[in-house]
């Protein structure tokens, strides 16, 4: 049955190439996608699809037409053309890390590590995080973090591990920890995102932390949609971290999410924001192993 899955998505995906070349597809909100240019956060996931069955098939189609797509990538990221965001791991490592691991690319290999740097431009210095969205300073988004921002982190990983630079590893480190104590609720579904207050953010001023924290549950609120992307982002990155540094409570963080999500959307249903002075209380089930000094 598995191979019959991966043969119809195999096919699917030739069409698609046939049918939109170098477009790519794109969310929409009438149950099908819409095909255009590279200038959102999602494209990598498709090029990704096209390296994977040229690892399947050793069609040279899929490989040429996967090369291609990086080349766009690399025009894309000289461009800094929609990329003042953290998804940068989403759009690079599918794609240009993909080439150098499926077809042994040496520009591939190149670009992913210049995406690297390029997701280090997010770095926050001051308050050692990695910035979700818009410029540094902005006053809508400028302590934001968000959940998402584990699954972009294995960019910074293999960086490190390739150049041998800390940065990468402290920044992947520091982001993965301040998730886990901000984001991770053991008594709420799952949190998406977090506010820095700006002004705040140096905590060797002695000052407290003051934060805007906003919880999007599950469906049949205005965000339900945010539903189904939590459970493998909050599981499989948190899992990701563990198995990285081989800390027990990381693991151990994604499986009472898990447990507090389910629960979450059967009791809750509208977005809620929540002012918070001073770090929220530490999760009475993530926090099992206490560490909450960061």
């Amino acid at each position: 049955m598995w191979i019959q899955a991966i043969e119809d998505a195999v096919e699917k995906t030739r069409r698609n190439m046939s049918r939109f070349d170098m477009k790519f597809p794109h969310i929409t909100e009438h149950k099908r996608y819409e095909w255009g240019e590279s200038n959102d956060w999602i494209e990598g996931f498709y090029t990704g699809m096209i390296w994977l069955c040229y690892e399947y098939t050793k069609d040279s189609l899929f490989r040429e037409t996967a090369t291609r797509h990086v080349e766009d990538f690399r025009q894309r990221l000289m461009e800094k053309r929609s990329l003042d965001h953290h998804d940068i791991g989403f759009l690079y490592l599918p794609s240009a890390l993909a080439s150098w691991i499926a077809d042994r690319n040496e520009e591939g290999k190149r670009l992913a590590l210049q995406a690297a740097d390029h997701l280090m431009l997010r770095w926050r210095e001051e308050g050692q995080y990695i910035q979700a969205w818009g410029p540094k300073g902005d006053q809508k988004n400028g302590g934001r973090i968000i959940i998402d921002c584990l699954m972009n982190l294995p960019l910074l990983y293999w960086a490190h591990d390739q150049t041998g630079d800390n940065r990468y590893l402290h920044a992947a480190a520091a982001q993965a920890k301040l998730s886990r104590r901000y984001l991770m609720r053991g008594t709420t579904p799952p949190t998406t995102r977090f506010i820095f207050i700006p002004q705040m953010e140096n905590r060797s001023a002695g000052g407290r932390i003051k934060a805007i924290m906003t919880v999007r549950p599950g469906p049949g609120g205005r965000h339900g949609r945010y539903t189904g992307l939590r459970f493998p982002t909050d599981i499989r990155g948190i899992r990701m971290i563990w198995r990285r540094h081989g800390v027990p409570r990381y693991i151990l963080s994604s499986i009472c999410q898990a447990i507090m999500s389910l629960i979450g959307i059967l009791t809750l249903r509208s977005e809620r924001t929540l002012r918070v002075t001073a770090p929220p209380p530490p999760s009475p089930l993530a926090g099992c192993w206490r560490s909450w000094n960061i």
